[in-house]
Protein backbone atom coordinates (compact mmCIF):
# COMPACT_ATOMS: atom_id res chain seq x y z
CA UNK A 1 0.00 0.00 0.00
CA UNK A 2 1.72 3.32 -1.43
CA UNK A 3 2.54 5.69 2.23
CA UNK A 4 -0.12 8.62 0.66
CA UNK A 5 -2.71 6.22 0.87
CA UNK A 6 -5.22 7.78 2.89
CA UNK A 7 -5.61 4.71 4.64
CA UNK A 8 -2.16 4.30 5.56
CA UNK A 9 -2.07 8.13 6.56
CA UNK A 10 -5.05 7.49 9.01
CA UNK A 11 -3.43 4.23 10.59
CA UNK A 12 0.18 5.99 11.33
CA UNK A 13 -0.93 9.22 12.47
CA UNK A 14 -3.26 7.02 14.75
CA UNK A 15 0.26 5.17 15.75
CA UNK A 16 2.16 8.58 16.24
CA UNK A 17 -0.09 9.49 18.12
CA UNK A 18 -0.33 6.45 20.20
CA UNK A 19 3.41 6.53 20.46
CA UNK A 20 3.18 10.07 22.23
CA UNK A 21 0.53 9.18 24.53
CA UNK A 22 2.21 6.64 26.00
CA UNK A 23 5.35 8.29 27.27
CA UNK A 24 3.10 10.90 28.16
CA UNK A 25 1.69 8.77 30.43
CA UNK A 26 4.16 6.43 31.81
CA UNK A 27 6.09 10.04 32.80
CA UNK A 28 2.45 10.81 34.57
CA UNK A 29 2.28 7.24 36.15
CA UNK A 30 5.96 7.44 37.50
CA UNK A 31 6.20 11.13 38.46
CA UNK A 32 2.32 10.46 40.41
CA UNK A 33 3.44 7.14 41.16
CA UNK A 34 0.96 7.17 44.95
CA UNK A 35 -1.41 9.76 43.72
CA UNK A 36 -4.80 9.20 41.91
CA UNK A 37 -3.47 10.47 38.77
CA UNK A 38 -1.15 8.25 38.82
CA UNK A 39 -2.99 5.22 39.12
CA UNK A 40 -5.32 6.83 36.11
CA UNK A 41 -2.65 7.24 33.95
CA UNK A 42 -1.60 3.55 34.51
CA UNK A 43 -4.60 2.60 33.78
CA UNK A 44 -5.22 4.39 30.56
CA UNK A 45 -1.57 3.30 29.29
CA UNK A 46 -2.83 -0.43 29.56
CA UNK A 47 -6.04 0.42 27.55
CA UNK A 48 -3.64 2.57 25.03
CA UNK A 49 -1.01 0.01 24.92
CA UNK A 50 -3.73 -2.26 23.76
CA UNK A 51 -4.68 -0.35 20.79
CA UNK A 52 -1.79 0.28 19.65
CA UNK A 53 -0.82 -3.31 19.42
CA UNK A 54 -4.07 -3.29 17.36
CA UNK A 55 -3.25 -0.92 15.33
CA UNK A 56 0.21 -2.72 14.25
CA UNK A 57 -1.78 -5.41 13.24
CA UNK A 58 -4.26 -3.66 10.89
CA UNK A 59 -1.41 -1.89 9.61
CA UNK A 60 0.76 -5.23 8.48
CA UNK A 61 -2.47 -6.67 7.44
CA UNK A 62 -3.03 -3.77 4.88
CA UNK A 63 0.57 -3.42 3.98
CA UNK A 64 0.63 0.13 5.16
CA UNK A 65 4.20 -0.85 7.56
CA UNK A 66 6.48 2.14 8.14
CA UNK A 67 8.67 3.61 11.20
CA UNK A 68 6.10 4.64 13.79
CA UNK A 69 9.02 5.59 16.17
CA UNK A 70 10.33 7.77 13.13
CA UNK A 71 6.70 9.75 13.02
CA UNK A 72 6.13 9.81 16.30
CA UNK A 73 9.78 11.46 16.51
CA UNK A 74 8.85 14.13 13.88
CA UNK A 75 5.27 14.70 15.63
CA UNK A 76 7.53 15.87 18.70
CA UNK A 77 9.45 18.12 16.96
CA UNK A 78 6.62 20.00 15.32
CA UNK A 79 4.93 20.20 18.76
CA UNK A 80 8.29 21.79 20.06
CA UNK A 81 8.69 23.91 16.95
CA UNK A 82 4.64 25.29 17.62
CA UNK A 83 5.41 25.87 21.37
CA UNK A 84 9.06 27.57 20.48
CA UNK A 85 6.89 29.85 18.23
CA UNK A 86 4.10 30.15 20.95
CA UNK A 87 6.91 31.63 23.30
CA UNK A 88 8.82 34.06 20.79
CA UNK A 89 5.06 35.59 19.90
CA UNK A 90 4.65 36.12 24.02
CA UNK A 91 8.41 37.48 24.31
CA UNK A 92 7.45 39.92 21.00
CA UNK A 93 4.75 42.28 22.12
CA UNK A 94 7.41 43.04 25.57
CA UNK A 95 10.44 43.25 22.77
CA UNK A 96 8.51 46.05 21.01
CA UNK A 97 7.89 47.90 24.25
CA UNK A 98 11.48 48.15 25.10
CA UNK A 99 12.55 49.07 21.59
CA UNK A 100 9.52 51.67 22.29
CA UNK A 101 11.12 53.33 25.08
CA UNK A 102 14.35 53.69 23.13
Amino acid sequence: MPMNDPLAIYLHDHLAGSKVAIDLLGAVRDQHAREPLGQFAAELLVEIEEDRAILRELVERVGAERDPERVARRARRGRRRYLDARRDARREPASLGVEASR
